[in-house]
């Protein structure tokens, strides 16, 4: 069967790659691609190619394969064909580019394919965040908040998929010189990403909040922390503290963290007086049935946690 026959194709390319006989993976590939029996499956052929190209790091040449095959989508009359084409070419592209290292071409290819690569979650953290993170490591800030527009595009789900690139972002903005781009980010971009999280939502606002005020004070942080239980007010408070940490604003870090301890309240300690009781029953029935029990100022009610 078909269906039988690409997957046979498919695990001997794999193997062959795994053996690193790129050399061979590729004829084969190519092979497979002339044969005119297989046409429906060529994007995967022409997949495996690149593959075995870049297992070479023969980039160049991966690219010019990946760039004739854009080249030929482009030339396709049929919109529905051209649109599969162009998006199997464009994740051969990126795929070549981020083999590479080549950062600025890999952040090219996604503003120029924004729908058509795999940067959604959850592929946004395998193939869009070490693109942002190699820029924004490199120091290129303006180039990093540009990656603002590919968070919006990511499912309402604050994890840590999402929340470790938004404090680069975050910090990003910070270090252009820009605190109300940083608010704005947070209320615009983050907020709803953080949706159905309310101790990320809290955090964020404080964020939002703090990072445009002079100073940050109590009632700053309860407007932001509204009516969350005490735990997640930690939680949330904590998050809040390590932005402005990373962004080198110490007093507003101590000040929540200020915050967060006085949250923490003792418990009340239960403390018995004991009295020393001359000629004292030397049994529970003694004591239960004893004058001296039965008198409640003799008693202790434990009531409260003891110890």
């Amino acid at each position: 069967p078909y269906g039988d026959r690409v997957r046979s194709a498919q695990s001997a390319i794999r193997l062959l790659n795994a053996d690193l006989k790129y050399d061979e993976s590729i004829a084969y590939a190519r092979a497979l691609l002339a044969d005119k029996t297989l046409a429906s499956s060529a994007s995967a052929f022409e997949g495996a190619i690149v593959d075995g190209l870049i297992g070479k790091k023969d980039f160049a040449a991966a690219r010019k394969f990946a760039e004739e095959q854009l080249a030929r989508a482009e030339r396709t009359k049929v919109e529905r064909d051209a649109k599969t084409l162009r998006k199997s070419a464009a994740a051969n592209i990126f795929r070549v580019d981020r083999a590479a290292n080549d950062l600025d071409r890999a952040f090219a290819d996604m503003e120029r394919w924004p729908t058509e690569l795999p940067i959604v979650s959850p592929y946004f953290s395998e193939n869009a965040v070490p693109v942002f993170k190699g820029i924004f490591e490199r120091g290129d800030y303006a180039k990093a908040v540009r990656f603002e527009p590919f968070f919006r595009m990511q499912p309402t789900n604050w994890n840590w998929m999402v929340s470790g690139p938004a404090e680069l972002m975050i910090c990003a903005y910070w270090r252009l010189g820009k605190p109300e781009e940083v608010a704005r980010l947070v209320n615009e971009t983050l907020l709803p990403l953080a949706a159905k999280d309310k101790v990320a939502t809290a955090g964020l606002k404080l964020v939002a909040a703090g990072v445009v005020a002079k100073t940050v004070d109590d009632g700053l942080i309860k407007s932001a922390l509204g009516d969350l239980k005490t735990k997640e007010a930690k939680d949330a408070c904590n998050m809040a503290a390590k932005h402005f940490v990373e962004m080198e604003q110490d007093e507003k870090a101590k000040a929540i963290y200020a915050y967060r301890r006085a949250l923490y309240v003792r418990p009340e300690r239960n403390f018995a007086a004991v009295r020393y009781v001359k000629n004292a029953p030397t049994d529970v029935g003694g004591w239960l049935a004893s004058d001296f029990i039965k008198d409640p100022a003799n008693r202790h009610e434990l009531n409260v946690k003891f110890g």
